[in-house]
């Protein structure tokens, strides 16, 4: 009888450590869009106040630089707001918009209101060297067996479609750097980002 409580104290334990352990996983993923933050600007640019912020706060945003115009400008004064609130406010007039991957807030352009497009979903993120930490250009990505590829830009990010779920062997391939495979499980919805952020050695 002793043995039989022993063993169903240890079950809640596991249980209620699981429990807490996937609850915090969840809360440090939403956390960043509800930091509060103050953001002050004047007709200054949209990469700029992302940068403020980032410096200010330790956000991580990720995004190709040629989504951002020059022309890209706000006027912005708020104080001790949560951060999705000042998003939404910052890219609503650009056609842009983010999503919280794994605590990286990525921004990307808006897919045109079509089924077509709505239909799609994509893989990106960027390549990085192991040691220096800066991006690497030219990096071959593929997914295994088929003809679905592309290569990173100078900022050494990648985007691929992918129109059907499953799991896809995804290659990362560059002359100068040891070849990595990473898996990436696409899910059903009618739109899907999946983020691979990848380090090369």
């Amino acid at each position: 009888m002793e043995m039989a409580v022993y063993k169903h104290s240890i079950s809640f334990l596991i249980t209620t450590v699981l429990s807490i352990g996937f609850i915090n996983m969840l809360f440090a993923q939403e956390a960043p869009l509800q930091k509060l933050v103050t953001v002050k600007a004047e007709q200054q640019n949209l990469t700029s106040i992302l940068e403020n912020i980032t410096t200010e706060y330790s956000i991580e945003f990720s995004y190709r630089s040629t989504i951002i115009k020059d022309d890209f400008v706000k006027n912005i004064d708020v104080k001790e707001v949560p951060l999705h609130q000042v998003l939404s406010h910052l890219l609503k007039d650009f056609s842009l918009q983010y999503k919280n991957i794994n605590g990286v807030i990525v921004i990307f352009k808006k897919d045109k209101n079509t089924i077509s497009e709505q239909k799609k979903k994509h893989v990106y993120g960027y390549l990085t060297d192991k040691k220096t930490g800066k991006p690497i250009a030219n990096v071959n990505v593929f997914i295994s067996n088929t003809t679905i590829g592309t290569a990173t830009d100078q900022e050494g990010y990648y985007q691929i479609p992918i129109n059907k779920d499953g799991i896809y062997e995804m290659v990362f391939s560059h002359v100068s750097y040891f070849h990595v495979i990473k898996f990436v499980t696409i899910n059903s919805g009618a739109f899907q980002i999946v983020a691979k952020f990848v380090t090369l050695f």
